[in-house]
């Protein structure tokens, strides 16, 4: 028989968890739960983020819960209870409706129109449609704050190698603190390129401090060519400090 949206979304409602907004709050900030944010990436420009909640957009929600897929993310594998959210509770009812069916123990929604939700649950932070996805959002502790993006590449045929990205911003009155993590998800050896963001500028006395045990030289078109080692180009262990305005040509780092 043929169903509609809307009975679709009246039997998962049946049978799914669903707080309400101030319930939510009320689970905010407990360890033992995960906020998850399945809206699209442009809502998330529009409308902002909720504070720690990971994003999990609604068309991979699946492939990254299920342990046996190619794409599965460790941050569900977790012991936790598993708080789902979009924008009316429509999406967020499908979707813990389908994580049930999957054996997930621990997952309820936030249900009906959310509206502007995310800045009732602390600080949110815009997110550009090209920005990596910001997954633990401002942390405001007395004079400091810091955010986290994370960006995940599961391997294609732009780029084969698979790896996960993260960028930690700290502000606080002694200034900022910036800290660049890159993991290959490849399983082997992958070529990377490491920088500041334009947005922050860099001062004649700024050192870059990283772990690099080789680079990589490229051609032309920036495909690597072969490895070389890092101490020929700057010693990085120690701190090497970063000239405005200067590129090297067809050269990236690779740590370890």
């Amino acid at each position: 028989m043929k169903k509609t949206s809307k009975a679709l979304v009246d039997e998962a409602m049946e049978l799914i968890t669903t707080y309400t907004v101030d319930q939510a709050k009320s689970l905010h900030g407990d360890p033992g739960v995960q906020f998850v944010d399945v809206r699209d990436v442009r809502e998330l420009e529009r409308e902002g983020v909720i504070p720690g909640a990971i994003h999990a957009p609604r068309g991979m929600l699946e492939f990254w819960v299920d342990p046996e897929s190619p794409y599965h993310r460790e941050e569900f594998a977790h012991d936790k209870e598993f708080v789902l959210f979009c924008a009316a509770g429509w999406r967020s009812a499908l979707a813990t409706r389908t994580l049930m069916d999957m054996g997930l123990a621990r997952v309820a929604h936030i249900g009906g129109d959310q509206g502007d939700s995310a800045h009732q649950f602390g600080p949110v932070a815009r997110q550009h449609a090209s920005d990596p996805v910001a997954e633990g959002m401002a942390d405001h502790e007395g004079r400091a704050a810091a955010i986290v993006l994370e960006h995940r590449h599961d391997g294609g045929p732009a780029w084969p190698w698979g790896y996960r990205a993260t960028q930690r911003i700290a502000i606080d009155d002694d200034g900022v603190d910036l800290s660049l993590e890159v993991e290959s998800r490849a399983g082997e050896a992958m070529p990377i390129g490491l920088g500041f963001h334009p947005a922050f500028p860099v001062a004649a006395d700024t050192i870059l401090q990283a772990d690099v045990g080789r680079v990589w030289l490229a051609d032309a078109d920036c495909l690597p060519t072969r490895r070389a080692r890092a101490e020929h180009f700057a010693d990085w262990r120690s701190g090497a400090r970063v000239r405005r305005g200067h590129t090297r040509d067809g050269r990236t780092q690779r740590g370890g």
